[in-house]
């Protein structure tokens, strides 16, 4: 697995280490040639996220996926991961944003790992998603079932999302999200599996709260 993940990871790396360099140079750029740059990192970051997809899929099915967990702040959480969405939810056209209420604990998780899932999750919804519409991850805190006793609850709403006629499937590996065209997302469809997967391999749980509401319980105690 080590040798798979460098072999793949390695030409994307070379192609965004380069490209960034052409961006940042001191030679100047036209438009047109910032905006190809622009477009050939952004494919890069994409093809680099599916391969990671694989990878940890094949990991957590080995049992070895490594996590690291620690006190998140809630806050920190989400900004991080619509920091890392941001980009794509534009091209969609689809508006996104963060509210934690007063009080919410921190989160007892690995943050590299939690935001890898709340970033497939949303980058699902945002591709299921009518252009135009938001999407808003809310922090509360909570108590389970389902999830750990002592939680804090992320819900995800998107309104505008195509609400899949059985929303428990979609969280099986390699089923597909469809847009309200019938044609599916796009990806490799385990993004919402692996979203599942590093959710409760965190002591964590996730469902479908209603048609356009996704909700992610997370511990904030050591479990």
């Amino acid at each position: 697995m080590a040798y798979m993940s460098h072999d793949l990871r390695s030409p994307l790396n070379a192609i965004l280490g380069f490209t960034d360099l052409v961006l940042t140079g001191s030679d100047p750029l036209n438009v047109e040639q910032r905006e190809s740059l622009d477009t050939v990192r952004h494919a890069a970051d994409d093809l680099l996220r599916l391969v990671s997809e694989v990878l940890d899929t094949a990991r957590l099915e080995a049992g070895k996926l490594k996590l690291v967990s620690g006190y998140v702040p809630v806050a920190t959480l989400l900004s991080g991961v619509v920091g890392r969405a941001r980009r794509t939810a534009q091209t969609l056209g689809i508006e996104l944003d963060t509210r934690v209420e007063p009080g919410v604990p921190a989160v007892f998780v690995d943050a590299a790992r939690m935001q890898q899932a709340l970033l497939g999750l949303v980058l699902h919804l945002a591709h299921t998603s009518t252009p135009g519409s938001p999407i808003a991850l809310r922090a509360s805190r909570a108590k389970g079932p389902p999830g750990p006793e002592a939680q804090v609850r992320i819900f995800v709403d998107a309104p505008g999302m195509t609400a899949p006629s059985n929303p428990d499937l979609l969280f099986e590996a390699f089923r597909f999200g469809r847009r309200e065209s019938g044609m599916h997302a796009g990806g490799l469809g385990l993004g919402l599996s692996l979203a599942r997967a590093l959710v409760e391999a965190q002591g964590g749980a996730i469902w479908f709260e209603a048609p356009g509401t996704v909700c992610v319980a997370l511990p904030r105690e050591g479990h």
